[in-house]
This record gives C-alpha cells, sequence and structure tokens, in this order.
C-alpha cells in the first residue's frame, strides 16, 4: 500500500529535480492511495485519465468491466 492524498485526479505530474520529465499519477479513486495498479476506462491519447483503483477498493466486477 501506498501513501494516502486527498486530490485523487489522474494526471500527468512533473519530476522534481528534471526538465521536462512528467509521470503519469494515479491514485486510488475511493481512498487516494497512490499506489493504484486497477485502471477503467483510460484512454491516455485521448486524455481520457479514467478511474483508477487500488487492490483493496478495486471493484468485485473489475475484470468483467476490464473486458468491455
Amino acid at each position: 500500500m501506498g501513501s494516502k492524498t486527498e486530490d485523487r485526479r489522474p494526471r500527468f505530474r512533473r519530476v522534481k529535480g528534471t526538465e521536462n520529465s512528467r509521470v503519469y499519477w494515479h491514485p486510488c479513486s475511493v481512498c487516494g492511495d497512490t499506489d493504484a495498479g486497477f485502471g477503467l476506462d483510460v484512454e491516455i491519447l485521448r486524455n481520457n485519465f479514467g478511474t483508477w483503483f487500488c487492490g483493496e477498493c478495486k471493484p468485485d466486477d473489475y475484470y468483467e468491466r476490464k473486458r468491455k
């Protein structure tokens, strides 16, 4: 489990100490855990950052919804 955050919007963030480097940051949309690895409706090239969940908050029907 990662750390928690109140700002749960997925987005690109700058990397401290580097120039022009950014990472795609996607905390859990339910609890704010910064280690959220389960995303739904993610289309980065279309600027749709989707909804992300950590392992504990992942919906029971995640894999069925992912296949759609």
